[in-house]
Protein backbone atom coordinates (compact mmCIF):
# COMPACT_ATOMS: atom_id res chain seq x y z
CA UNK A 1 0.00 0.00 0.00
CA UNK A 2 2.84 2.41 0.87
CA UNK A 3 4.39 1.79 -2.54
CA UNK A 4 1.12 2.60 -4.31
CA UNK A 5 0.63 5.74 -2.22
CA UNK A 6 4.15 6.84 -3.15
CA UNK A 7 3.33 6.37 -6.83
CA UNK A 8 0.16 8.42 -6.43
CA UNK A 9 2.05 11.22 -4.71
CA UNK A 10 4.63 11.13 -7.50
CA UNK A 11 1.94 11.46 -10.17
CA UNK A 12 0.39 14.34 -8.22
CA UNK A 13 3.66 16.26 -8.02
CA UNK A 14 4.40 15.71 -11.71
CA UNK A 15 1.03 16.99 -12.88
CA UNK A 16 1.05 19.94 -10.50
CA UNK A 17 4.33 20.96 -12.15
CA UNK A 18 2.81 20.54 -15.62
CA UNK A 19 -0.27 22.51 -14.59
CA UNK A 20 1.78 25.40 -13.19
CA UNK A 21 4.00 25.36 -16.26
CA UNK A 22 0.97 25.70 -18.53
CA UNK A 23 -0.30 28.66 -16.51
CA UNK A 24 3.09 30.34 -16.73
CA UNK A 25 3.34 29.67 -20.47
CA UNK A 26 -0.12 31.03 -21.13
CA UNK A 27 0.81 34.21 -19.25
CA UNK A 28 3.96 34.66 -21.32
CA UNK A 29 2.37 33.90 -24.68
CA UNK A 30 -1.02 35.52 -24.25
CA UNK A 31 -0.76 38.35 -21.77
CA UNK A 32 -4.24 39.64 -22.61
CA UNK A 33 -5.91 36.36 -21.67
CA UNK A 34 -6.77 34.70 -18.39
CA UNK A 35 -6.64 30.97 -17.75
CA UNK A 36 -10.09 30.14 -16.27
CA UNK A 37 -8.83 27.88 -13.50
CA UNK A 38 -6.86 30.80 -12.04
CA UNK A 39 -9.94 33.04 -11.84
CA UNK A 40 -11.49 33.79 -8.43
CA UNK A 41 -14.91 33.98 -10.10
CA UNK A 42 -14.51 30.40 -11.28
CA UNK A 43 -14.03 29.12 -7.73
CA UNK A 44 -16.88 31.27 -6.41
CA UNK A 45 -19.25 29.77 -8.96
CA UNK A 46 -17.83 26.31 -8.30
CA UNK A 47 -18.52 26.64 -4.57
CA UNK A 48 -22.06 27.89 -5.14
CA UNK A 49 -22.82 25.07 -7.52
CA UNK A 50 -21.36 22.55 -5.07
CA UNK A 51 -23.75 23.80 -2.38
CA UNK A 52 -26.67 23.70 -4.83
CA UNK A 53 -25.80 20.14 -5.80
CA UNK A 54 -25.62 19.06 -2.16
CA UNK A 55 -29.06 20.55 -1.46
CA UNK A 56 -30.62 19.45 -4.76
CA UNK A 57 -32.46 16.41 -3.29
CA UNK A 58 -34.76 18.90 -1.53
CA UNK A 59 -36.17 19.88 -4.92
CA UNK A 60 -35.94 16.61 -6.86
CA UNK A 61 -38.79 15.58 -9.11
CA UNK A 62 -40.59 12.27 -8.83
CA UNK A 63 -38.54 10.81 -11.67
CA UNK A 64 -35.29 11.85 -10.00
CA UNK A 65 -36.36 10.12 -6.80
CA UNK A 66 -37.27 7.01 -8.78
CA UNK A 67 -33.82 6.97 -10.38
CA UNK A 68 -32.21 7.40 -6.97
CA UNK A 69 -34.30 4.56 -5.59
CA UNK A 70 -33.07 2.28 -8.35
CA UNK A 71 -29.46 3.19 -7.56
CA UNK A 72 -29.99 2.59 -3.85
CA UNK A 73 -31.64 -0.73 -4.73
CA UNK A 74 -28.59 -1.71 -6.78
CA UNK A 75 -26.40 -0.73 -3.85
CA UNK A 76 -28.45 -2.89 -1.48
CA UNK A 77 -28.15 -5.87 -3.82
CA UNK A 78 -24.41 -5.29 -3.93
CA UNK A 79 -24.41 -5.08 -0.12
CA UNK A 80 -26.05 -8.50 0.14
CA UNK A 81 -23.55 -10.28 -2.12
CA UNK A 82 -20.34 -8.30 -1.58
CA UNK A 83 -18.88 -10.54 1.13
CA UNK A 84 -19.15 -13.56 -1.19
CA UNK A 85 -17.59 -11.54 -4.02
CA UNK A 86 -14.74 -10.41 -1.78
CA UNK A 87 -14.07 -13.98 -0.66
CA UNK A 88 -14.13 -15.25 -4.25
CA UNK A 89 -11.62 -12.61 -5.37
CA UNK A 90 -9.32 -13.35 -2.43
CA UNK A 91 -9.53 -17.09 -3.13
CA UNK A 92 -8.28 -16.60 -6.69
CA UNK A 93 -4.82 -15.50 -5.53
CA UNK A 94 -4.23 -14.28 -9.09
CA UNK A 95 -1.38 -12.03 -10.19
CA UNK A 96 -3.65 -10.65 -12.94
CA UNK A 97 -6.30 -9.58 -10.44
CA UNK A 98 -3.63 -8.10 -8.17
CA UNK A 99 -2.03 -6.14 -11.02
CA UNK A 100 -5.39 -4.81 -12.22
CA UNK A 101 -6.05 -3.60 -8.69
CA UNK A 102 -2.69 -1.83 -8.49
CA UNK A 103 -3.05 -0.21 -11.92
CA UNK A 104 -6.56 1.03 -11.15
CA UNK A 105 -5.40 2.40 -7.81
CA UNK A 106 -2.77 4.55 -9.55
CA UNK A 107 -4.49 5.75 -12.73
CA UNK A 108 -7.87 6.19 -11.05
CA UNK A 109 -6.59 8.28 -8.18
CA UNK A 110 -8.21 11.73 -7.93
CA UNK A 111 -4.72 13.10 -7.21
CA UNK A 112 -3.73 11.88 -10.67
CA UNK A 113 -6.90 12.61 -12.63
CA UNK A 114 -7.64 16.13 -11.40
CA UNK A 115 -4.21 17.60 -12.26
CA UNK A 116 -4.31 15.71 -15.56
CA UNK A 117 -7.72 17.21 -16.40
CA UNK A 118 -6.51 20.69 -15.44
CA UNK A 119 -3.48 20.18 -17.68
CA UNK A 120 -5.77 19.22 -20.55
CA UNK A 121 -7.71 22.43 -19.99
CA UNK A 122 -4.43 24.32 -20.17
CA UNK A 123 -3.46 22.59 -23.39
CA UNK A 124 -6.85 23.35 -24.95
CA UNK A 125 -6.53 26.96 -23.82
CA UNK A 126 -3.10 27.38 -25.39
CA UNK A 127 -4.11 25.64 -28.61
CA UNK A 128 -7.36 27.67 -28.93
CA UNK A 129 -9.40 24.47 -28.77
CA UNK A 130 -12.56 25.77 -27.13
CA UNK A 131 -14.31 22.39 -26.95
CA UNK A 132 -11.40 20.69 -25.19
CA UNK A 133 -10.99 23.67 -22.85
CA UNK A 134 -14.65 23.77 -21.83
CA UNK A 135 -14.91 20.00 -21.53
CA UNK A 136 -11.80 19.78 -19.38
CA UNK A 137 -12.90 22.66 -17.15
CA UNK A 138 -16.31 21.06 -16.64
CA UNK A 139 -14.68 17.69 -15.97
CA UNK A 140 -12.30 19.29 -13.47
CA UNK A 141 -15.26 21.02 -11.81
CA UNK A 142 -17.34 17.85 -11.64
CA UNK A 143 -14.35 15.99 -10.22
CA UNK A 144 -13.75 18.58 -7.50
CA UNK A 145 -17.41 18.70 -6.46
CA UNK A 146 -17.68 14.92 -6.48
CA UNK A 147 -14.48 14.61 -4.47
CA UNK A 148 -15.84 17.01 -1.86
CA UNK A 149 -19.15 15.16 -1.58
CA UNK A 150 -17.34 11.84 -1.38
CA UNK A 151 -15.09 13.06 1.44
CA UNK A 152 -18.16 14.29 3.30
CA UNK A 153 -19.89 10.92 2.98
CA UNK A 154 -16.75 9.08 4.10
CA UNK A 155 -16.62 11.25 7.24
CA UNK A 156 -20.33 10.62 7.83
CA UNK A 157 -20.28 6.83 7.52
CA UNK A 158 -16.69 5.80 8.32
CA UNK A 159 -17.17 2.34 6.89
CA UNK A 160 -14.35 -0.15 7.34
CA UNK A 161 -12.53 -1.26 4.20
CA UNK A 162 -12.40 -4.93 3.14
CA UNK A 163 -8.63 -4.78 3.65
CA UNK A 164 -9.20 -4.10 7.37
CA UNK A 165 -10.40 -7.66 7.83
CA UNK A 166 -13.64 -6.46 9.40
CA UNK A 167 -17.13 -7.43 8.32
CA UNK A 168 -18.92 -5.39 5.67
CA UNK A 169 -21.44 -4.02 8.17
CA UNK A 170 -18.83 -2.15 10.23
CA UNK A 171 -19.77 1.55 10.20
CA UNK A 172 -18.28 3.80 12.91
CA UNK A 173 -20.56 6.73 12.16
CA UNK A 174 -19.70 10.45 11.94
CA UNK A 175 -16.06 11.24 12.64
CA UNK A 176 -13.33 13.53 11.30
CA UNK A 177 -10.53 11.15 12.19
CA UNK A 178 -9.75 10.45 8.53
CA UNK A 179 -8.50 6.96 9.35
CA UNK A 180 -7.87 5.31 5.98
CA UNK A 181 -9.08 1.94 7.24
CA UNK A 182 -12.55 3.40 7.74
CA UNK A 183 -12.85 5.43 4.53
CA UNK A 184 -14.55 2.78 2.43
CA UNK A 185 -17.96 4.32 1.64
CA UNK A 186 -18.25 5.51 -1.04
CA UNK A 187 -15.35 4.79 -3.38
CA UNK A 188 -13.51 8.03 -4.18
CA UNK A 189 -11.67 6.54 -7.15
CA UNK A 190 -14.98 5.40 -8.65
CA UNK A 191 -16.88 8.62 -7.99
CA UNK A 192 -14.28 11.04 -9.35
CA UNK A 193 -13.44 8.82 -12.32
CA UNK A 194 -17.10 8.54 -13.31
CA UNK A 195 -17.58 12.30 -12.89
CA UNK A 196 -14.71 13.11 -15.24
CA UNK A 197 -15.42 10.29 -17.69
CA UNK A 198 -19.10 11.24 -18.02
CA UNK A 199 -18.25 14.82 -18.99
CA UNK A 200 -15.85 13.69 -21.73
CA UNK A 201 -18.13 10.92 -22.98
CA UNK A 202 -21.20 13.14 -23.23
CA UNK A 203 -19.34 16.08 -24.81
CA UNK A 204 -17.73 13.80 -27.40
CA UNK A 205 -20.69 11.55 -28.15
CA UNK A 206 -19.91 11.56 -31.85
CA UNK A 207 -16.41 10.21 -31.25
CA UNK A 208 -16.90 6.54 -30.44
CA UNK A 209 -13.30 6.12 -29.30
CA UNK A 210 -13.59 8.85 -26.65
CA UNK A 211 -17.17 7.92 -25.72
CA UNK A 212 -16.59 4.22 -25.14
CA UNK A 213 -13.02 4.80 -23.98
CA UNK A 214 -14.14 7.18 -21.21
CA UNK A 215 -16.86 4.87 -19.91
CA UNK A 216 -14.60 1.85 -20.35
CA UNK A 217 -11.88 3.56 -18.33
CA UNK A 218 -14.23 4.43 -15.48
CA UNK A 219 -15.62 0.88 -15.45
CA UNK A 220 -12.09 -0.54 -15.29
CA UNK A 221 -11.16 1.71 -12.37
CA UNK A 222 -14.35 0.81 -10.51
CA UNK A 223 -13.79 -2.93 -10.90
CA UNK A 224 -10.16 -2.55 -9.89
CA UNK A 225 -11.16 -1.15 -6.49
CA UNK A 226 -12.74 -4.47 -5.62
CA UNK A 227 -9.76 -6.38 -7.02
CA UNK A 228 -7.44 -4.26 -4.86
CA UNK A 229 -9.49 -5.16 -1.77
CA UNK A 230 -10.03 -1.48 -1.00
CA UNK A 231 -13.81 -1.28 -1.44
CA UNK A 232 -16.96 -3.29 -1.09
CA UNK A 233 -19.21 -3.61 -4.14
CA UNK A 234 -21.82 -1.26 -2.65
CA UNK A 235 -19.12 1.40 -2.16
CA UNK A 236 -18.31 1.17 -5.85
CA UNK A 237 -21.92 1.23 -7.05
CA UNK A 238 -22.89 4.28 -4.99
CA UNK A 239 -19.61 6.07 -5.72
CA UNK A 240 -19.95 5.54 -9.47
CA UNK A 241 -23.56 6.74 -9.44
CA UNK A 242 -22.61 9.81 -7.41
CA UNK A 243 -19.95 10.85 -9.91
CA UNK A 244 -22.27 10.25 -12.86
CA UNK A 245 -25.04 12.28 -11.21
CA UNK A 246 -22.79 15.25 -10.45
CA UNK A 247 -21.43 15.23 -14.01
CA UNK A 248 -24.95 15.21 -15.44
CA UNK A 249 -25.84 18.14 -13.20
CA UNK A 250 -22.79 20.05 -14.44
CA UNK A 251 -23.75 19.37 -18.04
CA UNK A 252 -27.35 20.40 -17.44
CA UNK A 253 -27.09 23.74 -15.71
CA UNK A 254 -23.67 24.52 -14.30
CA UNK A 255 -23.38 28.31 -14.07
CA UNK A 256 -19.80 28.27 -15.30
CA UNK A 257 -20.81 26.49 -18.49
CA UNK A 258 -23.38 29.18 -19.17
CA UNK A 259 -20.99 32.06 -18.62
CA UNK A 260 -17.83 30.87 -20.38
CA UNK A 261 -17.15 32.52 -23.71
CA UNK A 262 -14.02 31.57 -25.59
CA UNK A 263 -12.24 34.04 -27.87
CA UNK A 264 -9.09 32.81 -29.65
CA UNK A 265 -6.09 35.16 -29.66
CA UNK A 266 -3.63 34.79 -32.50
CA UNK A 267 -1.42 37.80 -33.23
CA UNK A 268 2.23 38.42 -33.93
CA UNK A 269 2.86 38.88 -30.20
CA UNK A 270 0.32 36.57 -28.56
CA UNK A 271 -0.91 33.03 -29.03
CA UNK A 272 -3.69 31.60 -26.90
CA UNK A 273 -7.24 32.49 -26.05
CA UNK A 274 -9.50 34.39 -23.72
CA UNK A 275 -12.34 33.00 -21.69
CA UNK A 276 -14.67 35.58 -20.16
CA UNK A 277 -17.09 34.98 -17.30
Amino acid sequence: MNKINSMTQGFFKIYICIFLSLISFSTLKATNSQFPLTSIDYYKNLTLFGVETTLSPLSWTENEWKSTSLIIGAGLIGYMVETDIKNWINDQNSDLISNIGKIGDSIGSPYFLLPLTASMAGYGFLSSNSKLTKTSIHAFSAGLITGGLTKGMKALFNRHRPSSGDDHNMFDGPSLSGDEESQSFPSGHSSVTWAIATIFAENYKNNSIIYYGAYGFSTFVSISRSFHNEHWISDIIIGSALGHFVAKSVLADYKISKSIKFSPILTSSAVGGKLNF
